[in-house]
């Protein structure tokens, strides 16, 4: 999408990965989730203040007030799928990802169910929120901009 409306792109676990020089799974075993949420809130406020796109992690908008810090920065954006489309998503990179990991797929998808149930209220605060299946790039794209030209 970035590329698509020549826009920067930062992904937030990458940039997390990078700075640390460990990846998020170390990051995770070696120092806790919750120094790993502080990474996230740091990182916050060290973007550049840009027009560009930022990949978060599900966790990221959940802690430390951060949802508002992404409402301030700029437009925020939901993409919303429901659990058994999510459960098929992570179940191809679940070892990449700590609090998944040790999960057999019986067990993920009621994680996946739990966990979204707990950070609804958070998600919803996006200013725009989008109900996704199977969009490709290109109508999600047009989505979002016809979306974002109605709210300004």
């Amino acid at each position: 999408m970035a590329h698509k409306l020549k826009l920067s792109f930062y992904d937030t676990d990458y940039l997390i990965a990078e700075r640390e020089g460990l990846s998020i799974s170390e990051i995770f075993e070696l120092k806790g989730e919750a120094y790993f949420r502080e990474l996230e809130t740091e990182l916050l406020e060290t973007l550049p203040n840009l027009p560009a796109i930022v990949a978060t992690g599900g966790g990221l908008p959940c802690f430390h007030e951060n949802m508002k810090k992404l409402n301030s920065m700029g437009t925020t954006v939901y993409l919303e799928l429901p659990p058994k489309a999510l459960f098929q998503r992570l179940l191809l990179e679940k070892n990449k990802r700590p609090l998944l990991a040790h999960l057999d797929d019986q067990n993920l998808l009621k994680f996946i169910e739990t966990r979204l149930a707990e950070r609804e209220n958070t998600y919803l605060q996006a200013q725009i929120v989008v109900k996704v299946l199977k969009a490709d790039i290109n109508s999600l794209t047009e989505h979002l901009l016809q979306t974002e030209n109605t709210n300004t």
